[in-house]
């Protein structure tokens, strides 16, 4: 999302959103149990996480850093989304 990297906790059950440009950590979103896999849809700004042992997909709304929606999936869901290089920059 402009400006902020969302990253999911696996053992945490978040995921972390930091400040692209300080890198510092802005805020922690709990979503559930195994967050792996992780999208954006930049047309809704929300970020989409796959929680594996949940068996969920969770809406974070990227403005608010809220979760905004749930909803139940499939077995052991484990998407992969959008990776972005904060180490090169």
């Amino acid at each position: 999302a402009p400006g902020r990297a969302f990253v999911t906790d696996q053992y945490g059950g978040t995921v972390t959103v930091l400040d692209t440009l300080t890198r510092l950590k802005i805020a922690t979103v709990p979503v559930g149990d195994h967050p792996e896999g992780i999208d954006y849809d930049g047309e809704n700004q929300m970020i989409y996480v796959a929680c594996w042992f949940d068996n969920t997909l969770v809406r974070i709304d990227a403005k608010t850093l809220k979760v905004s929606g749930k909803a139940d999936v499939g077995d052991g869901p484990r998407a992969f989304g959008a990776f972005l290089g904060l180490l090169g920059r």
